[in-house]
C-alpha cells in the first residue's frame, strides 16, 4: 500500500509541522494494526557438518499466525500462506565456540538464491553470531524460505543458543 500525505499545520506551531491528524486522512487510506507472521527457534543444538550447506531445523514456534511453520514434515521451512504477495525475512544464528574457518548464513527461497537473498560470510571468532535480513520480497502462496548455514571449522560444529538462534517471516501484504 502506498500512502501519500500533505503537510498540515498543528495548532500554534507557526505552520512548520509535519503533523498529520486523523481528520486529514481521506476515506481511501486505511491503516491496519493486525500483525501476521511467524517466529521460530531451536530448542536444542543442531550439528552442522564441516563444509556442508545445511538448512536449520526449527523445532519451537514462538508465534505463528497463519500456519507458516510445520514442524513435522518440513521443520526447516517457513511457507507463504495463500493470498500473500510480499514478505520480509530475518534470521539470527549463534555458533558453538570455535575460532577456525568461516561461517556463512543465507536465506533461500524454494531451495535457491533469489533477488534480495541475504548472504553473510564472516570469520570465526570464538562464539560467532550472524544476523541477516531480506528486503521485502515478492511471493506467491506455497513459496517457502529456509535459513541455510555453512561452516569450515575442520569438523562438526553446533548451532546453539536456543533463543538467540531464530528465523522469522513478517507478512507485509
Amino acid at each position: 500500500m502506498i500512502v501519500t500525505h500533505t503537510k498540515v499545520s498543528a495548532i500554534g506551531d507557526g505552520g512548520d509541522s509535519n503533523l498529520i491528524r486523523p481528520s486529514d486522512w481521506n476515506a481511501s487510506h486505511t491503516l491496519s494494526n493486525v500483525f501476521r507472521g511467524a517466529l521460530v527457534h531451536i530448542n536444542a543444538p543442531q550439528v552442522i557438518s564441516n563444509i556442508t550447506l545445511t538448512a536449520v531445523n526449527w523445532d519451537l514456534e514462538v508465534y505463528d499466525t497463519d500456519s507458516i511453520h510445520e514442524s513435522i514434515t518440513y521443520p526447516s521451512r517457513l511457507t507463504v500462506p495463500a493470498g500473500v504477495t510480499f514478505v520480509k525475512l530475518v534470521g539470527n544464528i549463534y555458533w558453538a565456540d570455535n575460532s577456525t574457518g568461516f561461517r556463512y548464513f543465507v536465506i533461500y527461497k524454494n531451495g535457491d538464491l533469489f533477488n534480495g537473498s541475504p548472504i553473510l560470510r564472516c570469520p570465526a571468532t570464538g562464539t560467532s553470531e550472524g544476523n541477516i535480513c531480506s528486503p521485502v520480497v515478492a511471493v506467491t502462496g506455497g513459496n517457502y524460505f529456509t535459513l541455510v548455514v555453512y561452516q569450515s571449522s575442520g569438523g562438526n560444529l553446533n548451532v546453539v543458543n536456543y533463543q538467540g538462534t531464530w528465523f522469522a517471516m513478517e507478512i507485509i501484504q
